[in-house]
């Protein structure tokens, strides 16, 4: 391909139609919501305005002024014309110099990117007006041969939209899986052959119940119990942004803090005078840490183990430790329910009803009812959730590699069709 010098101007001529905000609200006309990293253009109703616009007539061509880079980058094909906000820029384009197509493409290459950085102060952080738009020298080839790489990229674009589907399909497929573990965990399903080649133990200090409010039935040789009369809740205490400091003091768990199985760990910490005052707001090493947030999230509520490094910290307001009585409950098994989709559909089901998305209260977590198998069968059912857990993480990490490697492709593929330009 022969790529010659040009500047955006001489196939871009900017629009002319800048309108202040109350000449705007008296057109009633619908406004640029966004354009999506696609290309297509999203309109909304609301009409009224506080800022000054811009007019886009059927035809034109419109820029995001944030997100160009990203594929923010369409013609606008309706009948009547639209406003849009000055952070948008519209301009009228000679279709048979530059295809729009190819100058998507472009916008969303590193050969842009870079050419931003020498030709722009501030490089692609910097707002893409009209006055920087327009300036800009590119090289581009011919308009058969844009139009030929247009093509070649939007069929390489099609093939990589399916990969994504496919992988976003897989990872569906991998966390309904591992829900499915923990389910079968809880209802004793995994153990079942066990339980056939082992003899049952007693549940020490509980008497058989039955498992109202959990969603299957339980074994012969499991029971049931509210989670506050098997376990310890430690409240967290309301400590004052100005109480914290960095350095040395006693480490303090912050709903900032909260995980999945692992904390954030940071370096806030509070004064040493505090380890009195507030020893019922300890936890130790192999303590539940719970987040007392809405159990809205789709992978289940934030439960994390307390680590040795946080052994003897002291919790703050919106989270909650639980210490388990392990003569009955094994910590692991704990995390398993306190993480799974049982606990999240019944917290769903409870405040749904109600109308209500409050965040968790102490006698949220109390009263739950939690199944309680034998410890040595507790144990065989944390041994085995790993294992299978291994497994998926394994396929997961493959999973993740195919992302990246797609990722990388895409950036190559755009670098070697636009590296004439370089």
């Amino acid at each position: 391909m022969t790529w010659s010098l040009s500047r955006l101007s001489d196939f871009l001529v900017e629009s002319k139609g800048k309108i202040k905000f109350e000449d705007a609200n008296r057109l009633g006309l619908q406004r640029i919501k966004k354009i999506d990293f696609s290309g297509n253009i999203h309109l909304d109703d609301e009409t009224d305005t506080k800022t000054d616009m811009i007019l886009v007539k059927s035809g034109d061509l419109v820029i995001s002024g944030i997100n160009a880079s990203k594929g923010a980058i369409s013609v606008y094909e309706g009948e009547q014309d639209i406003l849009a906000t000055i952070h948008y820029s519209s301009y009228e384009f000679n279709p048979d110099l530059i295809s729009i197509i190819f100058l998507k493409w472009f916008f969303k290459s590193s050969i842009f990117n870079d050419l931003l950085s020498e030709q722009i102060a501030g490089g692609i952080k910097t707002e893409l007006k009209a006055s920087r738009i327009l300036p800009l020298q590119i090289k581009v080839p011919n308009l058969s041969e844009q139009i030929f790489l247009a093509d070649r990229l939007d069929r390489f674009q099609n093939k990589e939209l399916r990969l994504q589907a496919e992988i976003k399909n897989q990872e569906n497929y991998f966390e309904t899986l591992r829900k499915a573990i923990i389910f079968d965990a809880l209802c004793g399903k995994l153990t079942t052959k066990w339980r056939a080649n082992n003899k049952s133990e007693d549940i020490h200090k509980l008497t058989k119940s039955n498992s109202i409010g959990l969603p299957f039935d339980l074994p012969e040789t499991w029971t049931s119990s509210r989670l506050g009369e098997v376990s310890q809740l430690i409240s967290g205490a309301s400590f004052l942004s100005t109480d914290f400091s960095k350095g040395i003091g006693i480490k303090c768990i912050k709903i900032t803090n909260a995980g999945v199985r692992e904390l954030v760990e940071t370096d806030d910490v509070l004064p040493v005078i505090f380890a009195e005052k507030y020893k019922k707001n300890k936890v130790h090493k192999g303590d539940l840490i719970l987040a007392l947030t809405r159990p809205y999230i789709s992978n289940g509520l934030k439960v994390s183990i307390c680590p040795s490094s946080y052994d003897g910290a002291l919790l703050n307001q919106r989270v909650a430790g639980i210490r388990v009585n392990e003569e009955i409950l094994h910590t692991e098994f704990a995390f398993l329910f306190m993480r799974s989709d049982v606990v999240l559909k019944i917290y769903q089901a409870e405040f749904d009803a109600k109308g209500q998305q409050p965040n968790l209260k102490n006698e949220h977590v109390t009263k739950l009812i939690i199944p309680i198998p034998p410890l040595a069968e507790q144990a065989e059912i944390i041994s085995k959730v790993a294992k299978l857990e291994k497994h998926l993480d394994h396929a997961i990490r493959e999973l993740n590699s195919i992302k990246r490697s797609k990722d990388m492709l895409n950036k190559a593929m755009l670098k070697e069709a636009f590296f004439p330009a370089s």
